[in-house]
């Protein structure tokens, strides 16, 4: 007996107690521009040590920009991101990725 892979998703997902969740498949463009133009934006990632801007340092910074149809909110592209990563030269407090 051969299930191809939408078959047996179903069946998980029928029961209630999975969720099954799909590689992200990016594509070059998500929309086209409305009447109004386009504009640009960033989305900003911060990741610390901690939540104190004395005590603690960036670890992680990322950003993803993309464009946007400001009329109506519709995401048109997405460009590669940009991350940095920086050693905050100490042990990361385990309950930030614990």
């Amino acid at each position: 007996m051969s299930l191809d892979a939408e078959s047996l998703i179903r069946q998980l997902e029928a029961t209630g107690d999975y969720r099954v969740l799909r590689r992200f498949a990016p594509r070059e463009r998500y929309g086209e521009a409305g009447p109004g133009g386009v504009r640009q934006g960033l989305v900003v990632d911060v990741e610390t040590t901690g939540l104190d801007p004395v005590a603690d340092a960036i670890i992680e910074l990322a950003a993803v920009p993309f464009t946007f149809s400001p009329a109506d909110g519709v995401v048109i592209a997405v460009e590669p991101p940009a991350t940095w990563l920086e050693d905050p030269g100490r042990p990361i407090p385990a309950r930030w990725w614990s």
